[in-house]
């Protein structure tokens, strides 16, 4: 794993549902990184990629009955590559590790006016712009990925199951990866703790501030939302907007960009913070705007949709399909928000916010996840006899 705010219920989670007879490694980039978030569990250790400790610690891979790789970057796939033969990989798809092996032609992740940002930002000259720009490039970039994708498919070949965030995006792995693995459905959810956290806090706010994107990454396609935003009148709303990590370059500009579109009503949060502050601050929000193509930030949006809120997504994204399929109000960037007649602040009924909850707490509720965590252990541990204590 790496150090993300999903690790904590991961523990939870399987401590739940398989306890004792689990190990977490939490892999770092840097030697002296302080982790931003508490941990649950003594069989959690953490240490540097490709270090002897590290090593130490992961140990033999056949001593373990399966390995799950939550979110797969390169340290990581160099251990498939290098693994064995007989050893049970799991590969837990978080979102950018399966996107990004994606071409723009196969899956773009950015709109028109982010696009052209990232093409202006990587450009040196006006010839390195107008080659970047062209047909050629984007057709030399989607070859090139593909290519990446057929030298390591021998290696994907080691993955015995894979999960991904929503089962709407089953259909996409299977059509660009052509994975040998089965499916098996896995769920992050959240723990006892933050659940408590979340549904507790009553603090009555007042306002109908917007809550935007969810990290500061050009996937989030922020550009053209604050341009949309600046056309509403705002009054004395803000629009929060996490920027406490992502592209350090982007955020910069990003920030530059929102203040002088929306003034005093662009509040960037680039500080991380505890768990029950950000609970507070998305509690202020009254409308919910992700504009990514691809899933991401469902934790957020998850949160928004149990506090009633209005929540805005591309058609695009497999989560705006996945609410949809399921009954849920909730809106579009493309029809609705870009709509000039849109009343962006005007709220949904109580029946509406009643079921969007249902439909939620049905699949990401604490015990659909711990159900179909269990249910996960037991078709990954199936034919291997019992779990192996990883001691």
């Amino acid at each position: 794993m790496d150090d993300e705010k999903f690790i904590d219920s991961v523990v939870y989670s399987m401590e739940t549902v398989n306890p004792s007879r689990n190990k977490y490694l939490v892999g770092l980039f840097e030697n002296n990184y302080v982790s931003k978030y508490p941990r649950l569990n003594d069989r959690l250790f953490i240490a540097k990629y490709g270090s002897k400790l590290y090593s130490d610690i992961l140990g033999d891979l056949n001593s373990y009955q399966a390995v799950v790789i939550h979110l797969m970057n390169e340290p990581k796939f160099r251990i498939l590559k290098t693994a064995p033969a007989g050893i049970r990989f799991v590969w837990n798809i978080w979102g950018m590790d399966f996107y990004g092996l994606l071409s723009p032609t196969e899956y773009p992740l950015y709109d028109e006016q982010t696009e052209l940002y990232l093409v202006k930002r990587a450009s040196r000259t006006y010839l390195d712009y107008s080659i970047r720009s062209s047909f050629l490039f984007k057709f030399y970039i989607h070859y090139k990925k593909k290519l990446q994708r057929y030298i390591s498919k021998k290696y994907y070949r080691k993955i015995s199951f894979y999960s991904t965030v929503l089962p709407e995006e089953k259909a996409l792995v299977n059509k660009h990866l052509d994975l040998p693995a089965s499916y098996v459905p896995f769920s992050y959810g959240f723990t006892d703790e933050q659940i408590s956290a979340a549904i507790s806090y009553k603090e009555v706010m007042d306002t109908q501030n917007v809550f935007l994107g969810n990290s500061g990454t050009p996937a989030n396609n922020h550009i053209n939302l604050i341009s949309r935003l600046s056309k509403f009148n705002l009054k004395n709303r803000r629009v929060l907007t996490p920027l406490s990590y992502g592209d350090k370059e982007y955020i910069y500009d990003l920030i530059k960009f929102g203040r002088g579109r929306l003034r005093n009503n662009f509040e960037p949060i680039i500080d991380f913070m505890p768990f029950h502050e950000y609970i507070k601050r998305l509690k202020t929000c009254k409308v919910c705007i992700m504009g990514h193509y691809r899933q991401q930030g469902v934790g957020n949006i998850i949160l928004m949709i149990l506090f009633g809120a209005k929540v805005y997504l591309s058609t695009r994204n497999p989560f705006y399909k996945f609410c949809i399929k399921r009954g849920m109000r909730i809106f579009s960037i493309e029809n609705d928000l870009m709509s000039l007649s849109h009343d962006l602040f005007s709220e949904i009924s109580s029946a509406e916010v009643r079921q969007n909850k249902k439909a939620i707490l049905e699949y990401f509720g604490q015990n659909a996840v711990l159900e179909r965590n269990r249910k996960f252990i037991e078709k990954i541990s199936a034919s291997n006899g019992l779990a192996k204590d990883p001691h």
